[in-house]
């Protein structure tokens, strides 16, 4: 057995070179990374049925887009908060909320299908609710595999984690595609075996671990940072939706100031707070300002292409 040794964070050093995982870790281990997959492949899995939901409801394209937008809105809006919240109470509390919350609202999504009084506002606020459970795994999993797991290890849980992400983006589209030609439900009624696995398996792996205060020092939380930053961002995109060559209606403008205005109080209210949900200081580096810019770019690209390839390959190519 390899000897092991706890410093002043009380993380477990191994002594030996070789450190192999406990079974505990492992079951943590397994755990975040099916929350990682089923989070990233949601991502990418809705959009090759947004087409078929949108003929289903008689919905239009701008429209049906809101069910990528809520979904990807509410998860980054609130992403910092939830790393806030963990840190000040428990990862895995946050981590097992979220799994819930995922879970639940994909079957209420998947339930639409053959409910279809419910309409395509139910699919768009339970895909906001969906959003936030997201959120609250994607916060926690790297936190998680850094409080949890072995120094000797972290690493390669590190590294796997990320590629759990990654192929759960890249099987997205293909999965979906195949999902949809059953029924478009069936991409999120998956969620939910999955969802009571990692639930199943988190529980079970994570119940030894005492609740942990990792940041003991900082007891307020920015909640009023993470309003202003959703506000900011959903007129800024709501703007973006409806302007399509109308860019002088008063509306569009309406919310383009209104977007303005939200950022000077998110300036404001970060300048003043002790503990800041968005640090201001970042925005002074400039490595990071180009990193943001090019990650801005790249995703954008890419989710152009994830939103209209699938009406161009099934409604122009048959």
């Amino acid at each position: 057995m390899t000897e092991t040794a706890v410093n002043s964070d009380q993380s477990v050093i191994p002594k030996s070179s070789k450190y192999v995982m406990s079974s505990t870790e492992k079951l943590i281990l397994i755990s975040i990374s099916i929350g990682t997959l089923m989070t990233a492949l949601d991502a990418t899995i809705v959009n090759i049925a947004i087409p078929t939901i949108s003929e289903e409801f008689g919905a239009s394209a701008s429209a049906s887009s809101w069910i990528l937008l809520a979904y990807t809105i509410m998860l980054a809006c609130f992403m910092l908060l939830w790393g806030k919240l963990g840190a000040l109470t428990s990862y895995k509390k946050i981590f097992l909320i979220g799994i819930v919350i995922f879970t639940a609202s994909s079957l209420v999504l998947g339930l639409v299908g053959f409910i279809q009084s419910l309409g395509m506002i139910t699919i768009i606020l339970m895909r906001a609710v969906q959003g936030l459970g997201a959120g609250m795994i994607m916060a926690m999993n790297l936190a998680m595999v850094t409080a949890y797991i072995s120094p000797a290890v972290r690493g390669s849980a590190m590294g796997i984690t990320t590629l759990m992400a990654s192929i759960g983006t890249a099987l997205g589209p293909a999965l979906g595609g195949v999902l949809t030609s059953v029924h478009w439900s069936l991409i999120f009624f998956i969620n939910v075996p999955i969802g009571l696995a990692c639930l199943f398996i988190s529980l079970k792996s994570m119940s030894s671990i005492a609740t942990e205060k990792i940041a003991v020092d900082k007891k307020s939380v920015d909640l009023l940072g993470a309003i202003l930053l959703f506000f900011a961002l959903f007129s800024f995109i709501y703007m973006l939706n409806i302007g399509k060559g109308n860019w002088t209606s008063p509306t569009v403008i309406g919310l383009g100031i209104c977007t303005v205005v939200f950022l000077i109080f998110i300036y404001l209210q970060e300048k003043r707070s002790k503990d800041p949900i968005v640090n201001l200081r970042l925005i002074s580096d400039k490595n990071i300002v180009l990193t943001c810019i090019a990650n801005l770019l790249m995703f954008g690209a890419m989710a152009g292409c994830y939103f209209f390839l699938p009406y161009y390959l099934e409604g122009l190519l048959g």
